[in-house]
């Protein structure tokens, strides 16, 4: 099932390596139930939260390059497992998740510096990394 179909325009897709970083930050902090009702009118499940991620991810695959974004996606699927293996955080598997989400974070900062250290403007044409 596509979140997308479900929800519509409601579920925000963050399209901007600083967006994906606030949404792993909280990801994080909700892991690993993610049952919210967000402000926005969708639950925040576990399916629905990876689908954001992923397609963030894959919104600034250029920006990552290859095999950063190759990274980034197996951490992620990674991260997922392990939340679905320890939903209850008994085993310590919940923790491991959210420490691979914490991996894509940095990885993106890493994007970020770089790309901050090189003049690329952003979307916005402002020096923000993005």
């Amino acid at each position: 099932m596509n979140p997308r179909e479900v929800y519509g325009e409601k579920l925000f897709i963050p399209k901007q390596l600083s967006e994906i970083q606030d949404h792993i930050t909280t990801m994080a902090g909700e892991a690993p139930l993610f049952t919210e009702i967000t402000f926005y009118g969708y639950p925040r499940t576990i399916d629905n939260e990876f689908y954001r991620l992923r397609e963030g991810l894959s919104a600034v695959k250029d920006k990552l390059g290859g095999s950063r974004f190759e990274k980034v996606v197996d951490l992620t699927n990674k991260a997922k497992a392990l939340f679905l293996a320890d939903p209850q955080s008994a085993t310590g598997d919940a923790s491991k998740g959210v420490t691979a989400l914490m991996d894509v974070y940095d990885i993106l900062e890493q994007v970020r510096g770089e790309r901050y250290h090189a003049g690329i403007l952003d979307f916005e044409g402002i020096l923000s990394g993005d």
